[in-house]
C-alpha cells in the first residue's frame, strides 16, 4: 500500500486508486462524478464476506445548546420521510427511516450492498470509538428525546423560522 486516503472519490475518478475502503455513498458519489466527467468506469461497493464495521450517522444536541428546541425542530424536520428520501437520493447514502425507503431511488434501494439483507447485516459489528475530552460535553448523559414542539412554526435563535 502506498497511500491511505480518507476521501477517495477524487482519486478513484482520476484513476489514482483502483481499490478503496469507503462507504456506499462515497462510491455512489464517485460513480456520479465519473459519469458527469464522461469517464468510462464502473465503481462497485461491496460488504466483505468477513464482515465490516456498521456505519451510521448521528444527530446530537450539545447539553449546553442555547436553543435546544430549535435543534429538536430541525431534527424532526430532517427525519420526515420525504426529506430523508431526498437526502438519501442526493448523497447516495442509505436512510434508516423505513417510511422513506419507498421514495429512495430503486437502484439504491434494491442494491443489497447499500441496503444489506438480514444475513449481511448480521456480519456487521459496531466500530470501536474512544471517548476523549472533546466528546465529554457533547456526550454527557441527559434526555435522549423530547416530544415534538407544540406549534407548527417557531422562531429559533437568530429569528429563523423552522417548520416543525
Amino acid at each position: 500500500m502506498t497511500k491511505l486516503q480518507s476521501q477517495p472519490v477524487t482519486d478513484l475518478v482520476n484513476g489514482d486508486l483502483c481499490l478503496s475502503l469507503g462507504y456506499s455513498g462515497d462510491m455512489t458519489q464517485a460513480q456520479r462524478t465519473a459519469d458527469a466527467a464522461g469517464k468510462q468506469v464502473d465503481f462497485q461497493y461491496r460488504i466483505p464476506s468477513e464482515g465490516s464495521a456498521v456505519w451510521m450517522d448521528t444527530m446530537a444536541i450539545p447539553v449546553d445548546a442555547k436553543h435546544p428546541e430549535c435543534a429538536y425542530a430541525f431534527i424532526n424536520f430532517v427525519m420526515r420521510p420525504e426529506h430523508m428520501a431526498a437526502i438519501s437520493n442526493f448523497t447516495g447514502y442509505p436512510t434508516s427511516n423505513a417510511k422513506a425507503r419507498a421514495a429512495v431511488d430503486p437502484q439504491m434501494r434494491d442494491n443489497p450492498d447499500i441496503y444489506p439483507s438480514e444475513a449481511s447485516y448480521a456480519r456487521l459489528f459496531p466500530a470501536r470509538t474512544s471517548r476523549n475530552a472533546t466528546c465529554v460535553r457533547a456526550c454527557a448523559p441527559g434526555p435522549t428525546s423530547r416530544p415534538p414542539p407544540r406549534s407548527s412554526s417557531r422562531q429559533c435563535g437568530g429569528g429563523t423560522d423552522i417548520e416543525g
